[in-house]
């Protein structure tokens, strides 16, 4: 129901009075969010809340509002509630898409304890390239996807971060192809296996503008996997997320290279979209995450 779900997020937020926080812990994206405080200013025609660049704070008829909102919103948890004590375990199908490396890596933890609280809940595990994540879901292919996400990538999707990589680039041992630990002529002229596309290739040829280095790409791949296949084949040096470099078994005799410019990191997260929340397992996963975020503030960092 549209303008109950209008008066959450308004009460949310006239609490909160910060848009970014108020998205995340209600799974919306901000776009959501204003449009849906929007609607809701439109409806009652007043404006409820004054917002600039740096502050939120609600006006006169926020403060009425918000007063009726919390009237209305618990009295409809109260009935529903009650119906929810008598509803049946969350049953269904949870869909998901991730690369091999994060179903080995960053995935099991989570769906161990989602599958311990909801045991009942059939898994489907699809694997691709990582550049496929954000596509799959977004076709509706999948309920969940694990994806790189960058600042542009997030206004799109809900997410719980997993952890943080960061690019680094490879060499095989036998590889006669060397590089030198800061950017220089030599940089574009050894062979370069980069990924083919996706948010990785995004990422790598920013971080390449920005040390004016032009590179020799010498073969390219769709997932990180088979760039380090490529490398270990004597290639070029390749260019992947540090976590497939420890995970992946492709990464057997192959190295990391120290370089001492900035290379590029970004967030592994669990990914959804709004609509999905009204998928029961989809809401249930979400809990699971965020009750052992709360629990182990802590793992956030990156594993290795």
């Amino acid at each position: 129901m549209r303008a109950l779900e209008e008066l959450r997020l308004f009460s949310h937020l006239a609490r909160s009075l910060h848009f970014g926080r108020t998205a995340t812990e209600c799974h919306v994206t901000p776009s959501t969010l204003s449009r849906a405080i929007s609607r809701l200013e439109a409806d009652v025609g007043r404006r409820l809340l004054d917002r600039d660049r740096r502050s939120v704070q609600l006006t006169p008829d926020g403060v009425r509002l918000l007063g009726f909102a919390d009237t209305v919103l618990a009295e409809w948890d109260r009935v529903i509630g009650g119906w929810e004590e008598d509803a049946d375990e969350v049953v269904g199908t949870l869909s998901l898409f991730c690369t091999v490396t994060a179903s080995q890596s960053v995935l099991p933890q989570a769906v161990a304890r989602f599958r311990a609280s909801y045991p009942q809940v059939h898994l489907r595990l699809e694997t691709g390239y990582a550049a496929e994540a954000l596509t799959a879901l977004a076709e509706g292919r999948v309920d969940v996807s694990v994806a790189a996400l960058d600042s542009d990538s997030r206004k799109t999707v809900v997410s719980h971060v997993l952890a943080t990589s960061t690019l680094v680039p490879v060499t095989a041992a036998t590889n006669e192809c060397r590089l030198s630990p800061r950017p220089g002529v030599e940089w574009s002229r050894v062979p370069w296996v980069l990924p083919a596309e996706g948010l990785a290739r995004t990422l790598v040829d920013r971080w390449f503008r920005r040390l004016h280095v032009r590179p020799n790409v010498a073969a390219e791949a769709a997932g990180h996997e088979a760039v380090l296949a490529l490398v270990a084949l004597g290639c070029g040096i390749g260019m992947v997320p540090d976590l497939v470099v420890e995970k992946a078994p492709a990464s057997a005799g192959l190295q990391a290279v120290d370089v001492e410019p900035d290379l590029p990191t970004f967030d592994i997260a669990v990914c959804t979209l709004p609509d999905n929340f009204a998928h029961r397992p989809v809401a249930a996963l979400w809990r699971t995450l965020s009750d052992a975020e709360a629990t182990m503030p802590a793992q956030r960092a990156r594993p290795g």
